[in-house]
């Protein structure tokens, strides 16, 4: 490498990379390269990518998925296929990167820093750029200045060239507004309704039936799992810190040392006026003119404040927040951040008594009115002093919790119960009741194959191996066993009877609804069931109708339909079966366009431009070279 870098010194790409690196020097003082293999796995268009790329990559997914899901098995894991996922993501960056430079595509040292400047998590209580903290971040994750600025270039050369390949993508207005139209037109349905509870006295089932559902369902449904019930331990840091807690002056000790620590945040006890308004509103829209009202209406109470009107009674007669109204606008307290950004700037800059200027939030127009202020204060020693006492006591624990559990241990194997060998440590057992594996995984926070062997220990035993959590260890004591089953037919026969008996009216009504579609003459029901036909309410295309629920089919055959023919089978709602024929067409109104139009031109545009680049990935992937040099490396 070095060889290389000295004959081509004068290059202009040699160039260029120093340059890079000067740049991120001089900007931050901690650019750095993290040495390691780095032997090609894989090729890609001739360009290589390394071992060390591959494995640090799977290590950083492996230890996010980790993170994720704690209870992750090995064998999980291998199904994962991580390694595989890295090397596919790892092709995919390097296919792209290629792409955006063919193109003349770059990113500056300047774009560099400013976007990893903008990052909020590398920023210090001040809301500046700190190079230490940087540093400390990407160590604690595994990362390097180096590597982690790559993944950063990487991503901006993607950004830039994903707005190169969809400049010039539109949406016209038109199909826009086709789009809109098909998607916020209702209709109605007129209908009839042969409701379950008509057929219920001849819905009841037959004892064999009952019978012949249970015996189904005996391997099922009605299976009894094996279930265990035990005595258990915990004995952790947390749960030793009674034990191990300190006496009164090394609390009063450490309060006083820290004080810091237990400061109350800054608060404010305030009052607020609110006016609704719509967010976003277009030029010349409805909601543009629902703001201005307003705003015109809070500008009219703000004088009349100002002229002396008491704050609590206007609030009660004008505020829209009508909870707060109903108690003169009162809002109680409330820290920094509990508030939207523009309420909180307007209120924590207020004086007790002071009157704000109106201010807008997504919510509307408010005047917020201060009331109280309580400056940070570090909180009274009696109010955290059993915090402190606890979490001492868990520091504490926490270095002789191995040889806590070893004199436990001792006790149990020389008979004690485990009541009696907790006692010292002023530990008491649990018990869990009768739960299968599942429950007492959950309960003992252990894994459901370790809560498995639990099922098959003799009455009576003490595991004298503790399981390990995340707590700290459990011991446990197997009081009951009972072995899998099945639950006896008059136990589930109530809700056997119940199930049969649901299916039997739908049934019965479906029946019903299917001969009366047969009744009908030249589009026109019999008398005693045209008197029985109902109009829905207007119907959208996900289907749900006046609380009978839904029925996809029937959905799409009444938005099929041209005309009010009645719809040649019958559909099942939750209340019974329908028939039914098309009602009225409901169009969208010009009102609900302009309303909507911004937000859908903007989805539209958005997946069309996602579109785009996905078959632009698909062209470059599938022209790719591509050549994996040791696939089994790519295993597991």
């Amino acid at each position: 490498m070095l060889d290389v870098i000295r004959s081509n010194a004068q290059s202009l790409g040699i160039k260029i990379a120093f340059g890079l690196i000067i740049v991120v020097f001089v900007f931050w003082g901690v650019g750095s390269y993290t040495g390691g293999t780095v032997s090609d796995i894989i090729l890609v268009n001739d360009q290589p990518i390394t071992v060390y790329e591959l494995q640090s990559l799977t290590a950083n997914m492996t230890r996010q998925l980790k993170e994720s899901r704690p209870d992750l098995t090995d064998e999980q894991l291998k199904q994962s296929q991580i390694r595989l996922r890295a090397a596919q993501q790892l092709i995919m960056n390097l296919i792209l990167d290629q792409e955006a430079r063919r193109v003349g595509i770059t990113v500056t040292p300047f774009e560099l820093r400013k976007e990893i400047e903008s990052l909020p998590y590398f920023k210090n209580q001040d809301g500046v750029f700190d190079p230490a903290l940087y540093k400390q971040i990407l160590e604690n994750n595994g990362s390097s200045p180096a590597t982690f600025e790559k993944a950063v270039t990487s991503d901006l050369l993607q950004r830039k060239l994903f707005d190169h390949v969809t400049a010039g993508t539109a949406v016209s207005e038109t199909e826009a507004r086709s789009l809109f139209d098909f998607l916020a037109e209702r209709r109605t349905m007129d209908y009839v309704l042969f409701p379950l509870a008509d057929f219920a006295e001849q819905a009841t089932p037959t004892e064999e039936a009952v019978r012949a559902a249970y015996d189904e369902g005996r391997n099922t449904m009605f299976k009894v799992p094996a279930k265990a019930d035990v005595e258990y331990l915990l004995i952790g840091a947390d749960t030793l810190a009674d034990a191990f807690a300190p006496d009164e002056a090394a609390i009063k000790a450490f309060y006083d040392s820290h004080k810091e620590r237990f400061m109350t945040s800054e608060q404010v006890r305030a009052r607020h006026i609110l006016i609704l308004a719509p967010s976003g509103a277009a030029p010349g829209s409805d909601a543009e003119k629902q703001n201005q009202a307003a705003e015109q209406k809070i500008k009219e109470l703000h004088k009349r404040l100002m002229a002396g009107e008491d704050f609590a009674e206007l609030a009660k007669a004008n505020s829209e927040d009508v909870v707060s109204a109903q108690n003169g606008g009162e809002l109680g307290w409330f820290g920094h951040g509990q508030m939207v950004p523009e309420f909180d700037a307007a209120a924590f800059a207020l004086k007790p008594g002071e009157i704000s200027e109106p201010i807008k939030t997504g919510y509307g127009y408010h005047i917020i009115q201060l009331e109280e202020r309580q400056d940070a204060a570090p909180q009274p020693f009696e109010t955290v002093r059993e915090e402190i006492r606890q979490q001492l006591g868990s520091q504490q624990a926490a270095g002789k919790l191995q040889e806590t559990l070893d004199q436990i241990l001792l006790a149990v194997m020389g008979g004690k119960d485990l009541a009696d060998a907790a006692q010292s440590w002023k530990l008491t057992p649990k018990k869990s009741g009768l739960l299968d594996a599942d429950a007492l995984a959950a309960t003992l926070g252990i894994k459901p194959e370790e809560a498995a062997t639990l099922l098959t220990v003799a009455k009576g035993t003490i595991k004298d191996t503790p399981f390990i959590t995340k707590e700290g260890y459990v011991l446990v004591k197997v009081n009951d066993t009972a072995p899998e089953g099945v639950m006896p037919l008059e136990e589930v026969r109530a809700e056997i009877e119940d199930r049969l008996r649901t299916e039997n009216e739908a049934r019965l009504a479906m029946d019903a609804a299917k001969a009366a579609l047969g009744e009908i003459k030249d589009g026109k029901l019999p008398e005693a069931l045209a008197a029985r036909v109902r109009q829905s309410g207007p119907i959208n295309r996900s289907g749900q109708i006046d609380g009978m629920g839904s029925n996809a089919a029937l959905t799409r055959a009444i938005f099929a339909a041209d005309s009010q023919n009645w719809l040649p089978e019958p559909y099942a709602l939750a209340d019974g079966a329908v028939i039914a024929h098309l009602g009225t067409v409901v169009p969208a109104t010009e009102a609900m366009w302009e309303q909507d139009k911004p937000l859908l031109m903007d989805t539209m545009l958005r997946s069309r431009k996602e579109g785009i680049y996905r078959a632009f990935l698909q062209t470059l992937q599938n022209a790719a070279k591509v050549i994996v040099k040791d696939e089994k490396a790519l295993e597991g």
